[in-house]
């Protein structure tokens, strides 16, 4: 066979591969979102770990300090006695905001969603917002978007509950939501999910909770290419616990406060206060 009909056929099958892979993705999109997806997750897993940031911490609302909740009226700390029962009394979370910066803690933000009043009173909202006054240059709170279910696709900014915001002092908000893919995980930066609303919001939008808490750090990230249709993924640093956890009961029970403070892993520490546990996913 000569060159130049060798050459052609090479050429053919090509083009007919092309096309074959071309229609069965037109005709089956899922399974290939399946297999990018696949394929970015076993890119990630052959580059091994990173080292984790020394810089942040997260306070996990976790199995073991629900646990230790449910036995808390048998402390001598009257204010853990309300901690039986989810969700906690606010004022308990103005209490670990304060202790945290007694701490040393650079930065706090709250992965939670406070938009209805305290199921324990406006005293308790009272109670939180007075420590989010006092510490309103260093704290930021969730908000979420949500979509209507009415069908029409509207979506509202859900804030946090008025009686929180009350003060002179502003408080930073950071929005929860991320996009997810197909298989439930989320790989695009949160700072995304906002981006793609600025049209809808304008200026009334917050950022995603991460880029707000890292702004109360004046921690610069790196600007966005807005002339290319690829998108910045998450690039994760390990398994969980690669990031440096302690459960909120090391921040409630005194014993276990004061060993964590005078350790000083909290300072100068940007920290994520979240829920961790089984029951709250």
């Amino acid at each position: 066979m000569s060159p130049a009909r060798a050459g052609i056929r090479q050429h053919l099958a090509l083009v007919v591969l092309t096309s074959a892979i071309t229609s069965w993705a037109i005709l089956f999109p899922e399974t290939l979102n399946q297999w990018e997806l696949r394929f970015i997750q076993l890119a990630q897993q052959a580059r091994g770990t990173r080292p984790s940031p020394s810089g942040v911490t997260v306070v996990a609302i976790d199995n073991f300090s629900l646990n230790q909740a449910e036995q808390a009226d048998l402390s001598d700390q009257t204010e853990l006695h309300q901690l039986q029962q989810w969700p906690w009394p606010r004022e308990i979370y103005g209490l670990v905001l304060n202790r945290l910066f007694r701490a040393g803690a650079k930065a706090v933000a709250v992965d939670l969603l406070l938009d209805s009043p305290s199921l324990h009173g406006r005293q308790d909202d009272a109670a939180l917002a007075a420590q989010l006054q006092q510490h309103h240059g260093q704290v930021v709170l969730g908000a979420q978007i949500r979509e209507s279910s009415g069908g029409a696709g509207g979506l509202s900014l859900i804030d946090p509950s008025e009686d929180l915001m009350q003060g002179p002092n502003s408080i930073s908000l950071g929005l929860l939501n991320g996009f997810a893919d197909a298989d439930g995980m989320i790989r695009q930066r949160p700072s995304d999910y906002s981006r793609s609303l600025e049209t809808t919001f304008g200026e009334t939008l917050p950022d995603s909770l991460a880029t707000s808490l890292l702004d109360k750090a004046n921690v610069a990230l790196p600007q966005p290419k807005l002339d290319t249709a690829w998108r910045a993924l998450l690039d994760p640093y390990g398994p969980p616990g690669s990031i440096a956890t302690y459960p909120i009961w090391d921040v409630l029970d005194q014993q276990r406060y004061g060993e964590l403070r005078d350790s000083g892993a909290l300072n100068d520490q940007l920290v994520l206060i979240g829920p961790t546990a089984t029951v709250l996913q």
